[in-house]
């Protein structure tokens, strides 16, 4: 079975493209990553700036409030049998090309494969600008290992 993300977009062009963008790069994965991030990731998509009706939850039936219940029960039951946390992505997709989307996408779910997202790992400590630097290469690797281009 093909792992897919859990995606929630204001528009259903955009939420078209982010879905083609989100297989192509989990289909580049090796399997078992790619049903983890399945499992992990909620990405939330802002496609404009005309959308406030859909993210305030007045947006009618498929408004930001329902499709994130939506989509947050479907994946919550595969991340409580795995007990994982979700981490959510939070994307604006105006002005963006397909690449620099993706690379976006890819960079962020690299930032969750590598940890990044843990809570502990968060609040250990201040990070330093030097170790937050790494982390930022860290997912550009990820991100460049993944993404078409």
């Amino acid at each position: 079975m093909r792992s897919r993300l859990s995606i929630v977009c204001s528009s259903p062009e955009g939420q078209a493209r982010l879905d083609r963008i989100a297989a192509e790069l989990l289909e580049r994965m090796p399997p078992d990553m790619a049903a983890r991030l399945a499992r992990r990731c909620l990405v939330f998509a802002l496609d404009g700036t005309q959308h406030a009706a859909f993210v305030q939850g007045m947006g009618g039936p498929q408004d930001a409030v329902t499709q994130l219940a939506i989509e947050r029960t479907r994946q919550g039951e595969a991340a409580a049998r795995a007990a994982e946390p979700v981490a959510v992505i939070v994307l604006q997709l105006v002005a963006r090309w397909r690449q620099s989307l993706e690379h976006t996408l890819a960079h962020e779910l690299g930032h969750v494969d590598l940890g990044h997202t843990e809570a502990s790992a968060v609040a250990a400590a201040l990070m330093t600008d030097e170790e937050l630097t790494e982390r930022e290469r860290a997912a550009d690797a990820f991100a460049a290992r993944y993404a078409s281009w």
